[in-house]
């Protein structure tokens, strides 16, 4: 062994140290019972930088290797210049699976971050990706934000290739400090992301992907770009005055957006009349549900042969709609998710098949196979009819009768539902309405 190698090992470091290099030493989490909590408070380190505090708790060698063995959980923050840490947090709580934040994962790395590091989370039911972001002083407000955009550009990149996966997130965000003329005037906390777990992988982790600020923003724009071009077929929909070509899935229908005040009214009942909040700032309102309601009629009586109902479908024909003035809300992708995943929750949706396969090379793509179930739809359709009984005056038509419904084959292909989905029993909601008979 030379001097030269024998000098090189000396100096290398071990992942302790390597890790409090690239994040907060002000900053940093722990778990308490099921969630995580800021070590040292927003008042704590205000105290520790006017000096009325002479010491913080730090992130220790002892505490790390309690996080390494999985005893305790310890969470950090980015640091402010060099090179910063930070997560993409692939969630799998109330839907997916493991096998689809894996695949999600290595996608994230084969096509946006070379030689991404990722591993399992401690719940086993979703992936925590790192990467490193070189940043220099005064540019910590900017690199946050641009964080976030990358983090919103990511989810809506999922919806439009929705892997079985419920969200992605980016943690890790670093504290800001605040001051002007030379004085102390403000500070906030940074978002806590999990220290990776692996310590036998240190390797793997040091070589994960390295991006500039420059890297950042171009990287958030390119996954944007690339959901705005995402190719989606045409569909003919109905205009008021005049007939215009708008994006979607479906030739030739017309979707009837005048039962919108019904579905609206079923939609605050099973709202409980409180909005529905997403990851982000917006929020999901009643008349958001509504549309999805709409929507969602449409396309379960509208199936593809497969039996598949791709994110895309629904996001044309809502466009179609907003662009045509028949609604007054955008579509989101946040939104669709939560909307998606609260009538899923409570049992309104049939789910075939939760899977989906990304299309590309020689690899055919699946989207997701879902519909409404035939309660909810039922009850969409009794809404519809009780409109058209009021608007018609009509007098003595007998309920709808779903078992004909099916009968009749409004759907391609029967499909076998095994939903293993926290059920809740709404019906006594649907009989109070008058859609169930009691």
């Amino acid at each position: 062994m030379n001097t030269q190698t024998r000098y090189r090992r000396q100096r290398e470091q071990p992942i302790e140290t390597w890790l409090r290099k690239r994040t907060s030493h002000l900053d940093y989490g722990y778990k308490w019972k099921t969630n995580p909590l800021h070590c040292n408070t927003n008042e704590t380190v205000v105290e520790f930088l006017t000096g009325q505090r002479r010491w913080l708790s730090r992130i220790t060698n002892e505490k790390l290797a309690r996080h390494f063995s999985g005893e305790d959980t310890f969470y950090f923050t980015g640091s402010w210049s060099g090179e910063s840490l930070f997560m993409i947090d692939i969630d799998c709580h109330h839907r997916g699976s493991l096998a689809g934040a894996m695949a999600f994962a290595q996608h994230l790395a084969e096509k946006f971050f070379p030689g991404l590091y990722f591993e399992v989370s401690t719940n086993g039911k979703g992936v925590h990706g790192y990467a490193i972001l070189e940043k220099k002083n005064g540019q910590i407000e900017l690199v946050n934000s641009l964080l976030l955009k990358l983090g919103h550009a990511l989810d809506e990149y999922l919806m439009l290739h929705p892997f079985h996966v419920e969200m992605v997130e980016i943690k890790g965000l670093s504290p800001v400090v605040t001051s002007h003329n030379g004085r102390f005037t403000g500070y906030k906390s940074g978002t806590l992301a999990k220290f990776p777990r692996a310590k036998d992988r240190f390797e793997e982790l040091k070589a994960t992907t390295r991006l500039s600020v420059d890297d950042l923003i171009d990287l958030a724009d390119r996954i944007k770009g690339e959901c705005c071009s995402a190719e989606i077929p045409t569909v003919v929909v109905e205009e008021k005055k005049a007939k215009r070509i708008a994006a979607g899935s479906i030739r030739g229908t017309h979707i009837d957006a005048s039962v919108l005040p019904k579905y609206v009214a079923f939609a605050e009942e099973l709202l409980g009349h409180q909005p529905l909040r997403t990851s982000g700032r917006s929020v999901v309102t009643a008349e958001d549900l509504g549309i999805f309601f709409i929507l969602l009629k449409f396309f379960s009586l509208n199936m593809n042969s497969d039996g598949s109902l791709p994110t895309a479908r629904f996001r044309a024909l809502w466009d179609a709609m907003f662009k045509k003035g028949d609604i007054d809300r955008a579509f989101d992708f946040k939104r669709f998710a939560v909307m998606r995943n609260y009538l899923s929750s409570m049992g309104l949706l049939d789910w075939q098949d939760e899977r989906y396969v990304y299309s590309g090379g020689n690899q055919k793509g699946q989207a997701a196979k879902w519909r409404a179930s035939e309660e909810l739809l039922q009850a969409l359709l009794q809404l519809e009819e009780k409109k058209k009984e009021r608007d018609t005056s009509l007098t003595g038509t007998t309920p709808i009768d779903f078992t004909q419904l099916t009968q009749q084959k409004l759907y391609p292909k029967p499909i076998q539902v095994v939903s293993t989905r926290k059920w809740r029993d709404y019906r006594p909601l649907l009989r109070k309405m008058g859609l169930l008979a009691a």
